[in-house]
């Protein structure tokens, strides 16, 4: 796993307090999650949690640590989340979406992408016709 999933488990592990609910949330095992806990803490020779059987806590190097990968986290979210540059997608687009895709995530990613490119967006259409067969 990489550095970026590290710091996720981290995120998430200081969140909710608990291994168990953010293996849930992050659809991983509870095993993967303390795993990449231990393996990030070893990265960075620091403890970042205190652990017992009903709690997980942050030690204070974890406390000073959390704002850190939460920024990291946020950046790498919005490199990989961002508009495209405009000068790379010139031009009008045409959007045929199959009733296959129609689905509430796909049209959340679509009304996304046109209001990412809303002077280029010229047409969405969702095709129903295969679905009637």
């Amino acid at each position: 796993m990489d550095r970026l999933t590290k710091l996720e488990v981290f995120s998430k592990i200081a969140e909710t307090g608990s291994f168990f609910e953010t293996a849930r949330s992050l659809n991983l095992s509870r095993p993967t999650v303390t795993r990449l806990m231990a393996e990030l803490e070893k990265d960075l020779n620091q403890k970042l949690l205190f652990r017992n059987t009903r709690r997980v806590s942050l030690t204070s190097a974890g406390e000073s640590f959390l704002p850190r990968a939460r920024e990291l986290l946020n950046l790498a979210s919005d490199i990989f989340h961002s508009p495209r540059h405009s000068e790379k997608y010139d031009g009008l687009y045409r959007i045929n979406i199959v009733c296959e895709f129609q689905t509430s995530r796909a049209n959340r990613r679509i009304s996304e992408v046109a209001s990412w490119n809303k002077d280029r967006i010229a047409f969405i259409s969702l095709s129903s016709a295969a679905c009637s067969k």
